[in-house]
């Protein structure tokens, strides 16, 4: 049999490798721990206050964290999803471990960012690991912390600031080229009053949306043909991430269909569903109707607050 002829096609399922980031008190914890069967390696220990948490907490060195994962590959066990708290820890103790390694007192030591790239080969075989894990059926969720930084956008010389992950840009750059999808968990906040921002006021409702795609004010990596954001519960989650791709662009046109409930606008609701029907069941065509619709409506939400104050 020649090579040409074990082409395949279709989606090819497998378990998740994944990242979940966002800032503290959103939940990330608890979203992975509603995971099947999970075990939280827990080196930042964080997972004690949620009940019925399966945890290995005694991780204290970048090397027990490699044994750890090596137990796991060889001892039988039912365990059906790692989750791995948090990603800043694990770069301390990678940190520590090559410093040790190389006779430096800090990572700045050898000069010229030397030292970073040279942290990489201690992430490079922490995710060696983790991709096995993953061929032997395990699901992997990493959680992290969100950072504020500025970002300069090459395409336009423009700078803002945007959430992103909470380690080394380099370990940053290795995690989004080798993770399957990265999550921005956030709590939606609404603003209103006029544009000046001294009069402006910044409210929220405890709501939580997972962020699935890469935007201006955060970053995110979607493999899995996911709305661009999605309610931030794990079974929500699971549902979209495994739906057929027919059934995720239903999704998709059902909540866009919900959108143009809220308008009088005939002629928008004419043009918008004529848009869908174009973009049959291409989820990325589907989401991006979804999110410029709505956009479209919070700014004419928040201009009809601002008139009222």
């Amino acid at each position: 049999m020649g090579k040409l002829d074990q082409v395949t096609t279709g989606i090819v399922k497998s378990p998740d490798l994944m990242l979940i980031y966002g800032p503290e008190g959103v939940g990330k914890s608890t979203f992975a721990s509603k995971a099947p069967k999970a075990i939280f390696l827990d080196i930042e220990k964080g997972s004690g206050k949620i009940a019925n948490v399966n945890r290995y907490d005694q991780a204290k060195t970048y090397l027990e964290v490699t044994e750890f994962l090596h137990e796991l590959m060889t001892v039988k066990h039912d365990y059906k999803t790692l989750v791995i708290d948090s990603t800043s820890e694990l770069e301390r103790m990678i940190w520590k471990h090559g410093c040790l390694q190389n006779n430096w007192i800090s990572v700045e030591d050898p000069g010229y960012g030397k030292g970073y790239v040279i942290m990489l080969q201690y992430w490079e075989n922490i995710l060696a690991g983790l991709v096995k894990l993953q061929s032997m059926g395990m699901n992997i969720i990493l959680i992290g912390h969100a950072d504020v930084k500025t970002f300069t956008d090459p395409t336009n010389n423009a700078s803002y600031d945007r959430y992103q992950l909470k380690v080394d840009k380099k370990a940053n750059a290795l995690l989004r080229e080798r993770l399957d999808f990265i999550g921005f968990a956030n709590f939606v906040t609404y603003v209103k009053g006029k544009e000046s921002a001294m009069k402006q006021k910044a409210f929220a409702d405890g709501t939580r949306k997972l962020f699935t795609e890469r935007r201006p004010a955060w970053d995110a990596k979607n493999r899995l043909g996911l709305p661009l954001e999605i309610p931030f519960e794990y079974d929500v989650y699971a549902a979209a991430a495994n739906a057929e791709p027919a059934d995720k662009a239903k999704i998709i046109r059902s909540s866009i269909e919900e959108l143009l409930k809220e308008t009088q606008d005939e002629e928008l609701k004419k043009k918008v569903l004529e848009t869908v029907a174009k973009a049959a069941d291409n989820t990325s065509d589907l989401s991006l109707i979804l999110e410029r619709l709505r956009t479209k409506f919070e700014e004419e939400k928040n201009n009809g607050l601002q008139q009222l104050t």
